[in-house]
């Protein structure tokens, strides 16, 4: 078994009690899946914390810690009742606002790739076409020969 520091032990204990935020957690369930005997020293902890979990029940607060809590986040009245929008009526003509023109800043030093990218395009499908073509000359010139044209047959080796 390896020798972990005070830390990794710590840390391990505290993993067990649930009192880690999420990127220690992370490490922790790092740690563990990369090294057996760490895991074994979380499991132990876990082991001997467990048991207290059992020992102790659960406990209800009182109704008086509740209603503390609701007056201290505002919700300790009635709830206000939901008002929604009101709305046009259905047949009213909708009149068109007009939107205040917004300033455009000036994007002069921006390249517009658009025609470039058009273009490239339009060279590989190209290109692409005439792989295709070559790849189905040499095909045929090796399964079919007799298909090519003359000048693009293969001269029998002797």
């Amino acid at each position: 078994m390896t020798a972990y520091s005070e830390d990794h032990i710590a840390l391990a204990a505290e993993y067990a009690l649930g009192t880690l935020d999420a990127d220690e957690r992370a490490q922790v369930e790092a740690m563990t899946a990369a090294d057996k005997d760490f895991a074994a020293i979380v499991d132990a902890w876990q082991h001997r914390l467990g048991v207290l979990n059992q020992m102790v029940g659960s406990i209800e607060p009182p109704p008086e810690v509740w209603d503390r809590i609701k007056s201290e986040t505002g919700l300790a009245g009635p709830q206000a009742p939901l008002l929604l929008p009101e709305t046009a009526p259905r047949f009213a003509q909708a009149v068109p606002e007009v939107a205040e023109r917004v300033a455009v800043p000036d994007n002069s030093n921006v390249i517009s790739l658009a025609a470039q990218a058009t273009r490239w395009r339009y060279v590989a499908n190209f290109m692409t076409g005439i792989a295709a073509v070559l790849i189905a000359m040499i095909a045929v010139g090796a399964y079919r020969p007799d298909l090519l044209p003359d000048r693009f047959r293969p001269k029998p080796s002797r």
